[in-house]
Parts: C-alpha cells; sequence; structure tokens
C-alpha cells in the first residue's frame, strides 16, 4: 500500500512539477505536442512490448476489447443524448469529449506500476477498442450528426489514420504474436525493457504541459455535465467489472482501473477540428485529468 501511495505521489508531483515549469516560461503548452510523439512513437511501444511480452492471449481476453469499444458506444449516445436540442458546436463537445479515453498517455504509464504487467496487458487490450471508436468511428458519427460534409472522415480515411498510429500497430502485432504464442527476437525485447520505464516520466511530464486550469465559471455547466456523466459511466463498470465480470482477479482489478481513465487528449483538437469549443474541450480534459489521479490510486489501494 505504501508503495502504490509514493508511486501516486511521486506521478503527481511531476505533472505539477511540469506545470509551475510551463507557468514560469521553463517550458511551453507546445512542447507538450513534442513529448507527446515520443510517448506515442517511442516510449509506449516500448512499455506495450514489455508488457506483452511472455504473455499469451487467450480467446476469452479478446472481450475485454470489446468492453472498451462498448464503453465508448454508450458514451457517445449519452453525449448525443445530452445535446440533442442544442447547436451544432455543442453536440460536437458532448459528443467527442464523453466518450472516449486517454489510456496511451496516461493510464499505462501512470497505472502499471499499480496493477503489473498482466494489468497494463489488460489496459491496452481495452485501448484497442477505445482507439476504433474515438479516433475514428465517434468523430464519423459526429460529424454525420452535425452534417459537416466536407469534413466527414472516411471509412478507409479512419483504417489509414488508426495504422499511422505507432502504439496501436503495435497493440494488433503484439496481440497476434501472442495469440499465436509467437516472439519477437530477444534483443527487441531487451531495448524495449530499456526504453521502457522513461514512458511514466515523460507522459507526466507530458500531461502538465498540457494542463489548463480554467476557472472562468460560463464553462462549468457543459463542463459538469460531461464530467458527471463519465463519472456515473465509470462507477457503473467499476462494480460491473470488479464485482461481476469472469476474469481473473488482476484482469477485473485493471479494468476497474482502466474506466476511469481521462479524456482522450485527441478530443480537444478534433473538437476544434469540427468546430466545437475547443477551450472547453482543453478545460473538461483538464478536470477528468485531476479526478483520474485522485481515483486511480485510491482504487489500486482499496481493491
Amino acid at each position: 500500500m505504501e508503495a502504490i501511495i509514493l508511486k501516486a505521489v511521486s506521478f503527481f508531483f511531476m505533472i505539477v512539477l511540469a506545470y509551475f515549469l510551463k507557468r514560469r516560461g521553463v517550458l511551453k503548452t507546445e512542447d507538450s505536442r513534442s513529448l507527446a510523439k515520443i510517448v506515442m512513437n517511442i516510449t509506449l511501444p516500448a512499455t506495450i512490448m514489455t508488457s506483452f511480452n511472455g504473455f499469451v492471449l487467450e480467446p476469452a481476453w479478446l472481450t475485454v476489447t470489446l468492453w472498451g469499444f462498448l464503453a465508448n458506444v454508450i458514451m457517445l449516445s449519452v453525449g448525443f443524448l445530452l445535446s440533442r436540442r442544442k447547436e451544432a458546436g455543442d453536440k460536437v463537445f458532448f459528443m467527442l469529449n464523453s466518450p472516449s479515453y486517454n489510456i496511451g498517455n496516461f493510464t499505462i504509464p501512470f497505472a502499471a506500476s499499480f496493477i503489473g504487467a498482466t494489468g497494463t496487458v489488460v489496459a491496452c487490450l481495452y485501448d484497442v477498442g477505445n482507439a476504433i471508436m474515438c479516433l475514428g468511428l465517434s468523430i464519423m458519427f459526429c460529424s454525420m450528426v452535425i452534417d459537416a460534409s466536407s469534413r466527414r472522415p472516411t471509412f478507409g480515411g479512419m483504417v489509414m489514420k488508426l495504422l499511422h498510429i505507432p502504439s496501436f500497430v503495435v497493440y494488433i502485432l503484439m496481440m497476434l504474436l501472442s495469440a499465436f504464442a509467437l516472439r519477437l527476437p530477444n534483443v527487441l525485447y531487451t531495448v524495449a525493457a530499456n526504453i521502457a520505464p522513461a514512458n511514466g516520466v515523460i507522459a507526466m511530464f507530458m500531461i502538465g504541459t498540457m494542463l489548463e486550469i480554467n476557472l472562468n465559471g460560463s464553462l462549468f455547466k457543459e463542463a459538469g455535465a460531461v464530467i458527471a456523466a463519465r463519472i456515473l459511466m465509470a462507477a457503473v463498470l467499476t462494480v460491473v467489472f470488479y464485482c461481476l465480470a469472469p476474469y481473473p482477479y488482476e484482469v477485473r482489478k485493471g479494468l476497474a482501473l482502466v474506466c476511469w481513465s481521462p479524456i482522450s487528449s485527441a478530443s480537444a483538437a478534433y473538437t476544434q477540428e469540427l468546430g466545437g469549443n475547443a477551450s472547453l474541450a482543453s478545460f473538461t480534459s483538464s478536470v477528468t485529468v485531476l479526478v483520474s489521479m485522485l481515483v486511480i490510486p485510491t482504487l489500486a489501494v482499496v481493491l
């Protein structure tokens, strides 16, 4: 328990430090883009490879990916219902920020030490279903609802976008290798194991430089509706996953933690692209990061 609390405090300190350095002008918000590229292209793929090393994927575990997909479908539907009588820009905000989870850049580096290798694999499997929605299908459905025909992505474009994300490709590759009990050359696992520890530090600094604490009261109502919906959904999923799901303890615990992931960092960019309020999306995402930093380590201790 002490180790989990100490780890959570150290991660929180890194985020606060990065935010402080940004406020002092040592770091800039734009630096988060460079850090995100390092995470998504180097350290996260290395973490995924290391977690899957020696892991044998059973067919039943693929239902975890389905859960990640369904959680997004449910929350996309919630966002649609919450915004059904609102303007197009508000529809974009609710439909792109109610679903989507920042698992690769936040939950895996933040929670990996709490849930171990098995829990990290669970987070990876969940994130495959999550990525299919938040990087593709959610955007397609949202653009259809607001009739943004000129910006509407195609299914082929969505597939190509996913295949250009190194972490997603590594997810799929490692799932296939694990399913057939195959391995990459040992030297690759050794290199990945040396890179993976940097993922947590870089990801926490990235989150700190992205963090925006905006106290504008006009943002509270809509942001509060999305945050409340996500918290309610996460609480329900925690009970379902931990108490009812037919998985081993490590898997159930990993799922209970991963459903508290904050809003995907890509949501603000897509919100702006489709004509929504990017500032509101950034503010809401920042609040969910703070909620996740509090809840995930607490659950790691309690469960």
